[in-house]
């Protein structure tokens, strides 16, 4: 019962050539940035097949996934680079029925937690009342059998 949103998931961690375990260490990693605790390793690479195979929904580790995936600048300026894998993890968690304010909350809660402060010199902004979305569609890709493409754009909530 694989969804979008884990299809998404399973495939950042495969671009990386991560492992379940591999991982797991990284979220443990972002874990102990945001000085959090999480399960034995074991649980959490079940948890990582379940949250990939759509049977549930990471909802307690949203920001960690964050911390895994953005770069600094990202996390700065609080804006994905468009088709990075923080783009294409807002994809995922807008797949998952995540809001884009939840989302916005959970950019600003990973960046407050790596210590970055909003307002990076290079950071640009968006004109009042925009919002970048980010949409996640099955379509084939070359690299791979699996149905998906990740767009960028413009959308209301």
């Amino acid at each position: 019962m694989t969804t979008v949103g884990g299809e998404v998931l399973q495939q950042l961690r495969e671009d990386r050539g991560w492992s379940y375990a591999r991982f797991a260490a990284q979220l443990e990693r972002a874990a102990t940035r945001m000085g959090r605790g999480l399960p034995g390793r074991e649980s959490l690479v079940r948890m990582i097949r379940a949250w990939e195979d759509g049977e549930h929904r990471p909802r307690d580790y949203y920001a960690l996934f964050i911390l895994v995936y953005a770069n600094d600048q990202e996390l700065s300026t609080r804006i994905p680079e468009p088709g990075s894998a923080l783009d294409r993890l807002m994809a995922a968690f807008q797949a998952m029925g995540i809001s884009m304010n939840r989302r916005k909350f959970l950019l600003n809660s990973a960046a407050g937690a790596a210590g970055l402060a909003l307002g990076h010199p290079n950071a640009s902004s968006p004109s009042p009342g925009s919002t970048a979305g980010w949409k996640a569609t099955r379509q084939p890709t070359s690299s791979s059998s699996r149905w998906l493409a990740i767009s960028s754009s413009p959308t209301s909530t």
